[in-house]
């Protein structure tokens, strides 16, 4: 039997009564434990990466560990079914937002002890915090994208599909936006990529009664993020400002121009059930190449 002595606030152990323990859940964990006080028993090598630590240092290791008494073998087995069958993997927009906090703390020095691998291959990748500033910009309420960006921890309206910020930031900002060869300096970037967004709006706003909720989803994201650095390239070369009002006007000069078999370029193909929401990622350089053509139709006829 295990007692609780409420003035101690501890276990009170009772070793000439207490039976073996069965463990439902941690047995990796415990034999690990074990392996690792077998090694440092044994002359530590360069193999087993234990140089200057001492057995003292896994003594003193605090396993945290849950006793339950008098716990039945048939609750312990249907535990165990839980545990490791029902329970649900941690959201990816939580997981994104934990290794951009990291990044930002592993920056400032903050971060002392060994991180998970997946978390130090984010900070390595070192484009979280660039993401994360152009995502925040282009959430404020002039932008479009205003209330479309799902933050860690929010919850989705019933009936409705939002853009999780993980995917934008991960398959979209840093894949097709923050690019080698991307012209737009850090100070550029956030305004002239809300001010773009406020081209497209516009530019594809439906009449009155009528939406284009796809056009805030994966896919309008990563259709028209992938084109934007070739629009602000061309406003570069022809030394024009990178307001919305000059992203517009291109824009609207490049669809008059656009041949490609998707009609990325009309308000009906964003409606919600359309076209739209059936593409897929692979999509999206084809799409871009088609619109680069038009750029370049448009580019031919101004110079002419």
């Amino acid at each position: 039997m295990i007692s609780f002595d409420t003035g101690k606030k501890k276990n009170e152990d009772d070793k000439e009564r207490i039976g073996p323990f069965s463990i439902v859940d941690g047995q990796h964990r415990l034999g690990s434990m074990r392996k690792a006080i077998q090694l440092l028993k044994e002359k530590p090598t360069k193999r087993h990466n234990y140089e200057g630590v001492a057995e003292s240092d896994i003594a003193e290791f605090e396993l945290p560990v849950l006793i339950i008494d008098n716990f039945p073998k048939e609750d312990q087995m249907n535990e165990f079914l839980v545990v490791n069958t029902a329970q649900k993997p941690l959201d990816k927009n939580s997981v994104w937002e934990i290794h951009n906090r990291a990044n930002t703390l592993s920056k400032k020095g903050k971060i002392t002890r060994t991180l998970p691998t997946q978390t130090e291959k984010a900070i390595k990748q070192d484009k979280n915090p660039e993401a994360e500033e152009i995502l925040e910009y282009l959430s404020q309420e002039c932008s479009p994208w205003h209330g479309k960006i799902l933050r860690a921890h929010e919850s989705v309206p019933k009936g409705k599909r939002i853009l999780k910020k993980s995917s934008f930031a991960t398959d979209v900002i840093k894949k097709l936006v923050l690019t080698k060869d991307r012209l737009a300096t850090d100070s550029e970037l956030k305004e002239s990529f809300l001010n773009y967004w406020k081209a497209v709006d516009k530019v594809l706003t439906p009449p009155e009664g009528n939406n284009v909720d796809t056009l805030y989803l994966i896919n309008g994201a990563g259709v028209f993020s992938s084109f934007f650095n070739d629009l602000f390239e061309c406003l570069h070369n022809k030394g024009k400002q990178y307001t919305a009002e000059n992203f517009e006007n291109y824009l609207r000069k490049v669809f008059a121009e656009y041949k490609g078999e998707r009609r990325i370029d009309t308000w009906q193909f964003w409606q919600k059930g359309s076209d739209g929401g059936r593409m897929n990622k692979a999509e999206f350089k084809y799409i871009r190449k088609s619109l680069q053509h038009a750029l370049r139709e448009v580019r031919i006829a101004e110079s002419s």
